[in-house]
C-alpha cells in the first residue's frame, strides 16, 4: 500500500498529539498540541473535512491563548517565604521530590534547614512548584543554595523569573552580587546563559543592579 502525501499529513497530526501526552513540561505539551492542531487543520482542508478543521482550529486557538498568557511571568509566578510559616508543607515538598532535589543540589538537606538559610516556595498560581533558597555571605553578597523547579515547570519562564524579573527581590534586600556553587555542567551552562560568569572552577557570579 502506497500512502499519498495527504495521508502522510493525516498520520503526522496524531503523532504530535501523542507526543504532547508523553511530556511532563506544561509548555512543551501546549506547543506540541498546537503543532498537532495545525497539522489536523491542514489535513482537514486538503480532504474537505470541515468539522475536523473547525474543531482543531478552536482547540489550537485556545491552547495558543494559554501558551501566550503563560509567558507573563510576573502574573504566573510568585515567591512565598515558607520555612517559618509553613514548615510542614516544606517537609512534604522535600519528601515528594527528594530524589530529584538531591540530584541537582546534593547538599540541599544540609542547607535547607540551617538558621542562616532563607527558604521560599516558587509558586505558580498559588501552587508550590519549586524551592528557592539562599543565604547572606557578607554585606551585599548572597549565595544561592537551591533554585529547584519541578520538571513540569522547568523552562526559560522560571529561569527568567528567578534571575531576570525577580532580581528585584534580592536587590530590595540589599544584595548586589549573587554567587552559585555547582560542579554540574548543565547548571553551569544555564547560569552562564543567564548572565553568570564562572570566575573560578565551580563558582559562578553575577552582579545585579
Amino acid at each position: 500500500m502506497t500512502l499519498n502525501w495527504q495521508e502522510l499529513i493525516g498520520y503526522l497530526a496524531p503523532v504530535f498529539i501523542v507526543l504532547s501526552m508523553m511530556q511532563s513540561n506544561v509548555k512543551k505539551i501546549r506547543i506540541l498540541m498546537i503543532a498537532g492542531c495545525i497539522t489536523f487543520v491542514i489535513y482537514g482542508v486538503l480532504v474537505s473535512a470541515w468539522p475536523v478543521v473547525v474543531a482543531n482550529a478552536l482547540i489550537g486557538v485556545v491552547t495558543g491563548f494559554y501558551l501566550f498568557k503563560s509567558q507573563d511571568v510576573k502574573k504566573e509566578f510568585s515567591l512565598l517565604r515558607v520555612r517559618e510559616s509553613y514548615p510542614e508543607l516544606l517537609n512534604q515538598f522535600v519528601k515528594a521530590h527528594r530524589y530529584d532535589l538531591i540530584h541537582w543540589f546534593p547538599k540541599i538537606e544540609d542547607t535547607l534547614y540551617s538558621d542562616r538559610t532563607i527558604v521560599l516556595f516558587f509558586m505558580h498560581q498559588l501552587k508550590p512548584v519549586g524551592v528557592f533558597s539562599y543565604r547572606k555571605i557578607e554585606q551585599g553578597v548572597v549565595e544561592i543554595l537551591a533554585d529547584y523547579v519541578i520538571p513540569e515547570y522547568r523552562d526559560e519562564r522560571t529561569e527568567q523569573y528567578l534571575y531576570g524579573t525577580n532580581e528585584g527581590h534580592l536587590i530590595q534586600e540589599g544584595y548586589h552580587k549573587v554567587i552559585l556553587h555547582t560542579q554540574q555542567t548543565v547548571v553551569k551552562e544555564e547560569m552562564k546563559r543567564l548572565g553568570f560568569d564562572e570566575q573560578e572552577p565551580g563558582i559562578l557570579i553575577k552582579v545585579i543592579s
